[in-house]
């Protein structure tokens, strides 16, 4: 699956992995959460199911949307300002930046525990071979670490 579809807002849709869970549910498809009723099956997997009604957990799109946050993170501070409140505008989107990525690796680290872990977007041509997938402590410390550099801006 390559790019962000119209399926994959966020990579989850309008809903929050909660609405799997009795937390919270979305008026729109309530009849379609299996899990919550108990009848989940291979056949039958509503939340995550990989179709317009499922899919929420998108590995595609939510690493699309961390190649778009890597792509503004690497190139923001190249971003020429001239006013206090072209600063102050700066900091507010790269703090915005960095927390949208630590939302998406919680999402990802949510659904699969550690995962590939990527601070610069991707080039291509680049070779992926090499690429591993970090534990779920790394992952978890790289979603703290985003948090903390988004706080003061």
């Amino acid at each position: 699956m390559g790019g962000n579809t119209d399926y994959g807002i966020l990579g989850l849709r309008e809903d929050l992995l909660s609405s799997a869970t009795d937390q919270t549910l979305c008026i729109h498809r309530p009849a379609n959460y299996v899990d919550i009723k108990g009848t989940m099956s291979p056949s039958t997997l509503g939340f995550y199911a990989n179709n317009n009604y499922g899919g929420y957990l998108r590995w595609g799109n939510l690493y699309a949307n961390i190649q778009n946050l890597n792509t503004i993170l690497a190139n923001i501070d190249a971003v020429k300002v001239t006013t206090i409140d072209e600063q102050a505008l700066k900091d507010r989107l790269k703090g915005e930046t960095y927390f949208v990525r630590a939302y998406m690796y919680a999402q990802l680290l949510f659904a699969h525990g550690g995962v590939v872990l990527l601070k610069d977007p991707f080039k291509l041509g680049q070779e992926y071979a090499s690429i591993k997938r970090s534990s779920i402590a790394d992952t978890k410390d790289f979603i703290l670490d985003d948090i903390a550099q988004a706080i003061p801006l």
